[in-house]
């Protein structure tokens, strides 16, 4: 029941959320050159998924974009929709964001609709490694958008659901 209540949550959007939120994104690609979005909309025509990335973000990816990270653990706004984002590091060992989604279902076609509008983004640019949480949405789409991409696991992901199945007590060590 609990997940159910969550899944409703997640779709639910006040009147007049999706317009001033597509007019924001509008607005940036017009003002701004080499922004970049993409939205999903069901058969309802509602938001379903949206991905952006600035120009820097897509430079940074040009220049850095051998390893890309990516996460969908941050649930940062009101209707917990997972605030999902790419990113890698620079020579200095800085963070780079190469692009960022709100995806209101952690789905295979969510996942496969925002990995392909990643790489229409990036200029269908690949990867060296692309290191995720384990989703266990995310394998399959990996290797069906992303074909030769060295797929690994964040160690620390698997660290804390460990312990979380396992107790406190529960440490490992990974190389």
């Amino acid at each position: 029941m609990t997940n159910y209540v969550n899944v409703v949550k997640r779709k639910e959007m006040a009147p007049g959320d999706a317009s001033v939120m597509h007019k924001w994104f509008r607005d940036q690609a017009r003002i701004k050159p080499g922004f970049f979005y993409d939205i999903q909309v069901d058969d309802n025509n509602e938001i379903t998924s949206i991905f952006w990335a600035d120009s820097v973000m897509i430079a940074d990816y040009a220049c850095f974009g051998d390893f890309v990270s990516f996460d969908t653990t941050y649930r940062t706004n009101k209707q917990y929709r997972p605030l999902s984002i790419f990113v890698g590091f620079n020579y200095h060992k800085g963070t780079c964001v190469f692009g960022g989604a709100l995806l209101y279902e952690e789905t295979t076609i969510a996942f496969k609709w925002l990995f392909e509008a990643f790489m229409r983004c990036m200029n269908y640019k690949l990867p060296q490694t692309l290191m995720t949480d384990q989703a266990p949405a995310i394998a399959d789409v990996v290797r069906e958008v992303l074909p030769g991409v060295y797929h690994a696991l964040c160690s620390w992901h698997i660290d804390q659901n460990a312990r979380k199945e396992l107790g406190a007590r529960a440490t490992f060590f990974f190389f």
